[in-house]
């Protein structure tokens, strides 16, 4: 977000960083000895002294990510040109979200865009975190279960149960 890129799924985040940070750890931390186990000979990293390998490395990742760089450029102003093929949606349906632009439905129905009106959130309890949405999650304008709790986010009460509707 700092940048404006639109990575939604941090692809960067996880792959490009993790990648490089994975690459010169392992020009730090690679030893000879566990290499030799699977009978392979190699000099190894800074901890066998082969001060040289982070640099290797180092020029591995920047070369990587350049020829990404570079690779991934060409590809998108292709697609561009390429009728149906574009590289971002249109504004109303990035408000709207993208499954609902796309596909014609909600992805996660549970989701509001909304901002959650005072008195009427709730969060969810273990048992339906254990329908795979995270405990803790909160809703706005859904109906509560008997075991979630009400919350006043204006008063200082005691959160109270409601039962099943």
């Amino acid at each position: 977000e700092k940048f404006g890129f639109d990575d939604a799924l941090d692809v960067f985040a996880v792959h490009g960083v993790g990648g490089v940070v994975g690459n010169l750890l392992t020009g730090i931390f690679a030893s000879k000895e566990v290499a030799a186990l699977n009978g392979v000979i190699i000099k190894g990293g800074w901890i066998d002294r082969n001060w040289v390998q982070f640099g290797y490395q180092l020029a591995a990742s920047c070369s990587g990510a350049g020829w990404s760089f570079i690779i991934t450029g060409i590809i998108l102003i292709i697609f561009n040109f390429i009728p149906g093929l574009h590289l971002r949606i249109h504004e109303e349906g990035e408000i709207s979200g993208t499954d609902m632009a796309e596909m014609g439905e909600h992805g996660y129905k549970f989701a509001t865009m909304e901002p959650l009106p005072v008195g009427r959130e709730r969060t969810l309890s273990a048992e339906e975190s254990g329908r795979g949405v995270p405990h803790g999650t909160i809703f706005a304008n859904s109906p509560p279960s008997n075991k979630s709790t009400v919350t006043n986010t204006e008063s200082s009460e005691k959160p109270a149960d409601i039962p099943r509707l």
